[in-house]
């Protein structure tokens, strides 16, 4: 048996090897593993592992840290030997489960806070490759599943109830139950992740000449992606406390749909040498299909294409300069595509609840709540498109002896960069006054009956309306970055068994709104305005980096001190169109700037095309 202490990552070996125990520590974590590899009589290798680990990367937030027990068995072994197309095989199976599931925080206990999380699963990977033969050399092969339970549970103390609350799903006037002193509500956030990953590759190897060659590989890759958890579930007699106007329901995982993303790609990867000088480069291209349920996303799917080129050319080298033993120019362009998640592809339904009767008295059925929801059944977006990136760089890489380093300017376009838009919404509803004392209310829809001084009468109410907003997903803002990136290695200084690194970089981001966005104040302001896009920021920095590295063999220990520098930072913010033209003008008595907007809606949800004529006039 073998200990040894460790600063890196453990990992499973495989094929046989000796009862090993390894330990790791720091003031934030806490890691031990053991492991042993067995060769079997019959072919293959059986490798078993077990560890514990516990990391509380904030003390102040010790509910965020996490204690763990993870148990993995890998076999690896190679069949078929004795013909034309040995296949490799190589298996993990993984499983994990965390410990101590109660996050305790002083401040959550004094709220009278209740937080316990469990986390269970496992996994199995399986990859290898089959020697083919001829034109194709390999089938290179990879499998993943992996299933999880994973569960929060809250119980929280609801110091100010939201009044009267409901549990209709549908529009209209219905009942609700009084919450007019503090409760206890309990809720459970149930998760069942499922997982499944395929990828096949294969490729040929081509060689032209003696001083050029092309490595070409293509391949299939599958993605699935599901929950069959409950989702967000509770008592409905004691509901979590609602902070914002839209409220919640329940809502199982299962109702969402799973997720099916299908891929090719290609890459050649070329060599060429030029006298004494040679050129490299990585070009590749890959088709991804993201399919969806068009019912309920409102999208069939999502067909992307993510080209990508790279390349070097060494014009300096030990063979024709007596100074650099490698300095190159580099390039590079590409564009990648990142899919919207299930929150954006199938979001909530939004529910509004009004309250139009919150009355509490003492007598014979004198207390009744009443609340008119008001539903936005379809909060999908149709027009949801993919986030877009583009981007190309270029520099110089060079190394000097023991010294090497790059400088390399990039410039980055993203758009279509996901987010939510507030839409307004109408809420009209009854407001129904019944007379203190009153006794045996009812409710009969849509009239509220009550008895006062004997009399059976029936209750005045006013129409009443407010504003508010609901939220929906979309592309809402572009990103603009460029500047240049450097470092440099100076080696090592041997006295002192020291290194230094320098690297920083300057970068210049500018952030803009996409779409036209409304401007609400709350419901008790009664127009909410239409504001045209073109409102962000622009930011600029410029920073160094010195890095020393000191290296104490005998000790076993390295120490590493880092100075930053920030020679320069702005932050300014802006408002431009499309063109990069103001969209900001000096006001009427030049005193400040503003932005006119597009129109506003009002109470009654009429939009009003803005005119020259209303500043200043509202």
């Amino acid at each position: 048996m073998r200990v040894s202490f460790f600063l890196l990552d453990y990992f499973l070996k495989a094929g046989r090897t000796p009862l090993e125990a390894k330990f790791k520590a720091d003031p934030f974590s806490k890691l031990a593993w053991a492991g042993k590899g067995f060769n079997l009589r019959s072919g293959g290798a059986v490798n078993l592992g077990f560890d514990w680990s516990q990391s509380y990367a904030d003390q102040r937030q010790h509910y965020k840290g996490y204690e763990r027990i993870t148990a993995t068995a890998a076999y690896s072994n190679i069949l078929a030997t004795g013909t034309e197309h040995p296949v490799t095989l190589n298996a993990h199976l993984t499983f994990h489960s965390n410990i101590n599931n109660y996050r305790y925080d002083p401040q959550m206990a004094e709220m009278g806070n209740i937080y316990k999380n469990r986390d269970i699963g496992g996994s199995l990977a399986v990859n290898g490759n089959v020697r083919l033969g001829g034109w194709l050399n390999q089938l290179d092969y990879a499998l993943s599943a992996t299933v999880a339970r994973q569960v929060d549970d809250h119980s929280d103390l609801v110091h100010s109830p939201n009044g009267v609350v409901t549990y209709s799903r549908e529009n209209g006037l219905a009942l609700g139950r009084i919450f007019n002193q503090r409760y206890r509500s309990s809720y459970r956030i149930e998760g069942v992740p499922i997982n499944l990953y395929l990828q096949l590759k294969t490729g040929h190897y081509f060689r032209w000449s003696d001083t050029r060659y092309t490595n070409l590989k293509v391949g299939v890759d599958y993605r699935m992606d599901d929950n069959r958890g409950e989702g967000f579930t509770y008592d409905e007699n004691n509901p979590p406390q609602s902070l914002t106007a839209q409220t919640t329901r329940p809502r199982s995982y299962k109702d969402i749909p799973a997720l099916h993303n299908l891929s090719a790609f290609a890459e050649a990867r070329t060599a060429w040498q030029f006298g004494s000088t040679s050129l490299r480069s990585e070009v590749g291209v890959r088709l991804s299909n993201l399919f969806l349920n068009k019912e309920k996303a409102k999208q069939s799917s999502f067909m992307v294409a993510e080209p990508r080129i790279n390349l070097e050319y060494i014009f300096l080298n030990r063979d024709n300069n007596s100074v650099f033993d490698k300095l190159s120019v580099t390039g590079g362009f590409g564009i990648s595509n990142k899919m919207p998640t299930l929150s954006y592809l199938y979001p909530n339904t939004a529910y509004f609840d009004a309250v139009s009767l919150n009355r509490v008295g003492s007598g014979e059925n004198a207390s009744m709540g009443l609340v008119t929801t008001t539903v936005v059944p379809e909060t999908q977006n149709p027009d949801l498109k993919p986030a877009n990136a583009l981007k190309w760089e270029f520099g110089l890489n060079a190394r000097l002896g023991k010294m090497n380093g790059y400088v390399t300017f990039f410039h980055e376009r993203h758009k279509h960069e996901y987010g939510y838009l507030s839409h307004p919404i109408t809420l009209r509803f009854r407001k129904f006054s019944v007379p203190s004392g009153s006794t045996n209310l009812e409710f009969d829809n849509p009239n509220v009956y009550y008895t006062y001084n004997g009399i059976r009468q029936t209750a005045a109410y006013e129409d009443a309306t407010e504003l508010y907003m609901w939220s929906q997903p979309f592309n809402t803002s572009r990103t603009e970055k460029y500047g240049i990136e450097y470092s440099w290695n100076f080696g090592t200084f041997e006295p002192l068994r020291t290194s230094l690194n320098v690297d920083g970089a300057w970068f210049h981001i500018k952030r803009q709104a996409e779409n036209d966005s409304y401007n609400y104040v709350d419901k008790l302001y009664p127009y909410v305005g239409l504001m045209p896009a073109g409102n962000g920021s622009i930011s600029d920095r410029v920073n160094t980096n010195f890095r020393f590295i000191t290296h104490i063999p005998k000790a076993k220990l390295v120490f590493t001190t880092t100075v930053q520098v920030v020679w320069y930072e702005s932050a300014r913010s802006i408002y431009e169109d499309s063109k990069g033209n103001p969209v900001y003008h000096l006001n009427a008595d030049g005193t400040r700037y503003t932005v006119t907007p597009i129109g506003f809606y009002d109470v009654d949800g009429k939009f009003t095309q803005w005119e020259a004529s209303m500043a200043g006039a509202m």
